[in-house]
């Protein structure tokens, strides 16, 4: 295939372009996709049940420690009612009820308390749940921003940049012959078109030529665009 060295160069430099131009619409996108974000969104949700659950618990604790308060209250009330009949009575079994019931109010106080304090510690430890749980939901709220900023002014970037890399492609073919470009095209569509010849290697499928073909391709004419037998790519020399 005949090409001038200044031809050989410029399709080398399509190549490079379009890899870069393939690279750059990879990334691009990627960041179009939110898959930077689907991790992050991922944690938020679970952090978001995790609050939902704690808060419900912690609400669920409150409501138990009011319920035995009030019942605290009623036993107290009961206690005052009986030490007041215990002082003024002077039966002998109406105080024996009476020292019976208290007993057992005394028991039920205890059992109450007792309750009272499992219901405060589990409290507590929902509300630090709680805390955490909003702790990281700030962290990841701001992470998010962050990386949703980050996306915005990449995406910008990119976007920019696919388009001057299409610019200068379709600037560096136009100047290419049809023909010449028609081969190149048709190399690229099976794999790497073109690549330098890197000491006795051809640089696209990285085999060493033989003696032969590397006298052949050394010796043609500075305008011939010789072809890699292994991979069927145009070598630059």
């Amino acid at each position: 295939m005949k090409a001038t060295p200044g031809q050989q160069q410029l399709l080398l430099k399509t190549h490079e372009l379009s890899t870069e131009l393939q690279r750059a619409k990879r990334t691009l996108a990627e960041l179009e996709s939110g898959a930077a974000l689907r991790e992050l969104q991922a944690e938020m949700r679970a952090s978001s049940e995790v609050l939902l659950s704690g808060q419900q618990r912690y609400e669920e604790f409150e409501v138990d420690i009011a319920r035995v308060l009030t019942d605290i209250e009623l036993v107290d009330s009961r206690i005052e009612r009986d030490l007041a009949r215990l002082a003024t009575s002077s039966n002998p079994k109406d105080i024996g009820g009476v020292q019976s019931e208290l007993a057992a109010l005394e028991s039920r106080k205890s059992l109450l308390e007792t309750s009272e304090l499992e219901f405060l510690e589990a409290r507590d430890a929902a509300g630090f749940e709680v805390a955490e749980a909003k702790k990281l939901r700030d962290e990841l709220i701001e992470k998010i921003a962050a990386v949703e900023a980050t996306i915005h002014v990449e995406l910008g970037k990119l976007q920019s940049s696919v388009s001057i890399v299409e610019s200068e492609i379709r600037a560096t073919r136009s100047s290419l012959p049809e023909d010449l470009m028609a081969q190149f095209d048709r190399k690229a569509s099976r794999g790497v078109p073109i690549g330098r010849l890197i000491d006795r290697a051809c640089g696209t499928c990285h085999l060493s030529l033989t003696s032969a073909v590397y006298s052949d391709v050394m010796s043609s004419a500075e305008d011939e665009l010789p072809t890699c037998p292994n991979c069927e790519a145009f070598i630059v020399r």
